[in-house]
């Protein structure tokens, strides 16, 4: 545990340490100020150190290093954390040009592919659920393309989605499936097309799906294999 200190360095003081927060709101009033900002590693925590997450990190990160290495894209894993989808690991793509998405990041898990999937594989009251309160901070139009989409997804076993967030970018996700046959996080490449490809997409899709079978059997599940090479995605975005 680290001791507290004061780092006088910036036009702010800046307080560090353990036992800090019981001396926010007098460094606050001392200040002059009415909040803080407080940086905090709590949620990142949450997401890793919880036992379940923990085991499936401990599980995929070896698989996922070795997974990007080899087709040259970034791989990233997340799970839900209420409505949300949180990035747990992420792993560079060793291209000097890649997509990358920062771990700890959240954002709308109807609205992502790796959210879409894991919402595809749940048990259906807490689908429900997900899906009714997301749907209601949406327009009508989007939510019934979500919802469209989810169901193929949990016809087919996938999420691939073309351009949806960076154009010429195919986002590829697979469920992790557990000893219930329910996802309890996604594997999800964004894979992005330059004229330095060293695998092409049909090829990368087959070993991602790979990687994610690995994975859930580590987890006691069983991940159906579709048929390859995948079909182009034509749903509405």
């Amino acid at each position: 545990m680290m001791d507290s200190f004061v780092f006088p360095g910036l036009t702010t003081r800046v307080v560090f340490g353990s036992g800090t927060m019981t001396r926010a709101g007098e460094e606050v009033r001392r200040l002059g100020h009415k909040k803080a900002l407080v940086l905090s590693t709590q949620l990142y925590g949450l997401a890793t150190l919880f036992p379940p997450f923990r085991r499936v990190v401990d599980a995929a990160q070896p698989v996922m290093n070795a997974l990007a290495l080899e087709i040259s894209q970034a791989i990233h894993m997340a799970v839900l954390d209420g409505l949300n989808q949180r990035i747990i690991a992420q792993v560079d793509s060793p291209a000097p040009i890649a997509i990358r998405l920062r771990v700890g990041a959240a954002s709308p898990a109807i609205r992502g592919t790796s959210g879409r999937t894991i919402i595809a594989f749940q048990p259906a009251p807490v689908q429900a659920w997900i899906i009714g309160q997301s749907e209601a901070l949406l327009p009508p139009e989007q939510a019934k393309r979500y919802r469209g989409r989810i169901e193929t997804i949990a016809k087919r076993g996938y999420e691939r989605i073309e351009g949806e967030m960076v154009q010429g970018v195919t986002d590829l996700s697979f469920p992790i499936i557990n000893t219930s046959g329910i996802s309890i996080a996604a594997l999800t490449m964004p894979f992005l097309t330059s004229q330095q490809i060293i695998v092409p997409f049909d090829d990368a899709a087959i070993m991602l799906y790979r990687a994610a079978r690995r994975i859930s059997e580590s987890m006691g599940g069983t991940l159906p294999e579709p048929h390859f090479p995948l079909p182009p995605d034509l749903q509405p975005q």
